[in-house]
């Protein structure tokens, strides 16, 4: 049982709720997949946090679908992974063995 209740009030005028905003929000958050919820699970969090003006995250913690030290450690898990990406672009080692920026 769900103790969030939805409000009418979080509606927009003209607004599909769920419809609109779905799909980039459960793309954002993929990382949250598999070992946190399942993809009926956060999809249909994308549908409330729509509703209720809200983050995804948001809903699901509300809800009790997940902890918000889970969503945090694995927000930054997933933001050290891409800035380690990010860094170690263009990026060679020289002959010595040492990191040096290339000229690209």
């Amino acid at each position: 049982m769900s103790l969030v209740v939805e409000s009418r009030a979080a509606l927009s005028p003209g607004r599909r709720p769920g419809v609109d905003a779905q799909r980039p929000a459960e793309a954002e958050y993929d990382f949250l997949l598999g070992r946190h919820v399942n993809a009926a699970t956060l999809s249909h969090a994308c549908v409330l946090a729509d509703r209720w003006g809200v983050h995804p995250h948001q809903a699901l913690v509300a809800n009790g679908w997940l902890t918000e030290d889970d969503y945090y450690r694995a927000w930054l898990k997933r933001r050290d992974s891409l800035q380690g990406a990010s860094h170690g672009a263009g990026r060679h080692t020289s002959r010595q063995g040492k990191s040096a920026v290339s000229d690209l």
